[in-house]
């Protein structure tokens, strides 16, 4: 692997090539809105729906599956071009996840991504758990047939205790498929 310079961490060009990620986005709405019973609300901004720092979409499109305990869905898009995608009471992830020409996120290895993830919440791959008491952890885990991913970040205990106090928690036997 090439050595790279320090500035191509913050340097950040031709931001266009995730503009597909928007369009993949829109398709993945639009199969969403077919194929499954469920609310959908679409609208200007939606920080509200991306309680992060640094995520300022535009606009959003929620899910809510008509199916009992399965997992909310919203997309945000920004400007960069960026989907925000959050899902169940937690789960959150950014497509590209950086941007910057270091990191030089390819972008259609996003967009399946992208997908993975979409298919993951829909057929009951989505696992979310805050564990610990005096140390706590976030882990959310996505699983389809052929793929999963993982991650795990550790929260601050005020932290812990308002996402555990959020009226949408994840239900005590997982998230179940949509219909």
């Amino acid at each position: 692997m090439e050595d790279l310079p320090d500035d191509a961490y913050g340097r950040i060009t031709n931001t266009q090539r995730y503009a597909v990620l928007h369009t993949a986005a829109e398709e993945l709405v639009s199969d969403l809105t077919a194929r499954f019973a469920c609310s959908v609300e679409r609208g200007p901004g939606g920080a509200e729906h991306f309680p992060r720092p640094h995520v300022h979409p535009y606009r959003y499109i929620q899910f809510v599956p008509d199916a009992r305990d399965a997992a909310p869905i919203v997309f945000g898009f920004s400007d960069f071009p960026r989907i925000f995608l959050r899902a169940g009471a937690w789960a959150f992830k950014g497509f590209p996840a950086c941007g910057c020409d270091a990191c030089d996120e390819d972008p259609e290895d996003l967009i399946d991504d992208l997908r993975d993830v979409v298919l993951a919440v829909t057929e009951r791959g989505l696992a979310e758990q805050i564990s610990g008491r005096l140390r706590s952890w976030r882990s959310t885990t996505w699983t389809t047939a052929t793929r999963m991913g993982s991650s795990r970040e550790a929260l601050a205990g005020d932290v812990a205790r308002e996402l555990r106090s959020r009226p949408l928690q994840p239900p005590a036997d997982g998230w179940q498929p949509w219909t």
